[in-house]
């Protein structure tokens, strides 16, 4: 995993692709968060659109052209 987002930072030299991961990270910490106080089962399709939403909330800060393609959109 580290060596596919190593590449695709390399790659494509945008700012955005070094924080996608933590965005994952932090929504699946949210997850485990539901699972444990709300007792939810954790559901993929949800997390998915909850990062994806995150990744394109958090693409505004970035200058147009060193946002992400709309691939999230």
């Amino acid at each position: 995993m580290l060596e596919r987002w190593t590449t695709t930072i390399n790659a494509h030299n945008m700012e955005f692709f070094r924080e996608a991961p933590l965005i994952a990270a932090w929504e699946l910490w949210k997850v485990r968060n539901d699972k444990v106080f709300q007792r939810r089962d954790p559901n993929v399709a949800i997390w998915l659109a909850k990062f994806k939403n995150q990744c394109i909330l958090q693409s505004v800060r970035f200058k147009e052209d060193l946002r992400p393609p709309s691939a999230f959109g």
